[in-house]
């Protein structure tokens, strides 16, 4: 087993759990984003987004405002709204889906 792989193990291993899900049973609008992160990076992109379709684009902003603070980018706030955007549809979209199919609270 290599480093990367050893670090994603450990982060596996090491999820934060959902305050919201402790308490009531069931999933908030976050819950799949560790797990679907987690999965982008060991190379399963379907599953990352079949997980919650807003990991990878959660990911790629985190990126952006890290390079944005390096960098100093001037457009950086119009990229960061629109994803910001996305990331939020995307979660209510694909929570809607979960709740139409009854696999919100188990």
């Amino acid at each position: 087993m290599n480093l990367y792989e050893a670090a994603i193990n450990w982060l596996e291993q090491h999820t934060l759990p959902c305050p919201f899900k402790l308490i009531t049973g069931c999933d908030c609008l976050g819950c799949g984003l560790q797990r679907s992160i987690l999965q982008f990076f060991r190379g399963e992109v379907q599953e990352s987004i079949h997980t919650h379709p807003a990991g990878i684009p959660m990911l790629l902003l985190v990126i952006f405002i890290f390079l944005q603070w390096k960098m100093e980018w001037s457009f950086s706030s119009r990229v960061v709204n629109i994803t910001m955007m996305t990331i939020i549809l995307l979660s209510f979209l694909q929570y809607a889906l979960k709740w139409n199919a009854g696999a919100i609270c188990n």
